[in-house]
């Protein structure tokens, strides 16, 4: 498989994950700006990681 493609199919694993988050989000009773407030941040948190200049328990 050729590296354009391996990037392709990334990008839609990331977009539905998000978009599966979104809509759990919406069903769970969250209006739109605030489940894409959320789903902005779980974005952030998949591509970027837990911050290791947070103190533990936080």
């Amino acid at each position: 498989m050729s590296n354009s493609n391996d990037v392709a199919n990334a990008v839609g694993a990331i977009a539905e994950m998000a978009w599966i988050f979104y809509t759990a989000i919406r069903n769970a009773g969250a209006d739109v700006p605030e489940a894409a407030m959320l789903t902005r941040e779980y974005l952030i948190a998949s591509i970027h990681g837990k911050s290791n200049a947070a103190p533990e328990g936080e």
